[in-house]
């Protein structure tokens, strides 16, 4: 199966990629590989609003470029803060402005948190949508509880990692091997609904054989 992700970033694409690339049945491919897509209005009020304009709009642009029948991927990720202002605060990269760099966007998150008092408890959320082949619309969403550090880690691409902490972790998640991500979390979900439509068909074939 080819699955079209609706990214151009080399890092997003092989966190998926490197997680379950060489154990499923499946190829995943970026926008990178296609005919390049004009930026997409993130005016959802959600993650998951978000993700859906995103996939609506990727899969549009695949058709138009003559890819069709494949399952096409978007997704929305940010922070949800518990305490800013004494409320909940939900974070992209949108709310502090386009087209940063991603020590820009940290910055201006630590800056944001700089008081000694406030409370840096957090939870990362990736919205990941998918539109199957036969048109139908499915999101799944992975969650991360943690922390905002008070320092940047290692910069990795992926716009909050190196400043998220995850519960019962020292190091921000940038710097973790072998953790489920909120996006891996997501994709999770998604594979397990592939699987179970696979049985599916798989089942009504024997039937129909059989009849």
């Amino acid at each position: 199966m080819n699955i079209i992700y609706g990214t151009t970033s080399e890092t997003k694409h092989d966190e998926l990629n490197d997680y379950f690339g060489r154990t499923l049945d499946f190829r995943l491919v970026s926008l990178k590989d296609i005919k390049p897509v004009t930026e997409i209005a993130e005016t959802g009020n959600s993650f998951k609003e978000n993700s859906i304009l995103k996939a609506q709009a990727f899969k549009t642009h695949c058709e138009a470029n003559g890819l069709t029948g494949m399952l096409v991927l978007a997704d929305d990720t940010g922070l949800e803060i518990d305490a800013v202002n004494g409320k909940l605060v939900v974070i992209t990269t949108s709310y502090f402005g386009k087209n940063l760099p991603q020590i820009g966007y940290i910055n201006k998150l630590l800056y944001l948190l700089m008081r000694e008092d406030v409370n840096r408890s957090a939870t990362l959320v990736c919205s990941l949508t998918a539109i199957l082949p036969d048109g139908i619309t499915q999101t799944f969403e992975g969650k991360l509880r943690g922390r905002i550090a008070k320092q940047c880690g290692n910069l990795d691409g992926r716009v909050f990692y190196p400043v998220f902490i995850p519960d019962g972790e020292t190091k921000a998640l940038s710097e973790l091997k072998g953790i489920d991500t909120p996006r891996i979390i997501a994709f999770k979900k998604l594979l397990e609904v592939i699987e179970i439509q696979k049985n599916t068909e798989e089942k009504i074939k024997r039937m129909n054989l059989n009849i």
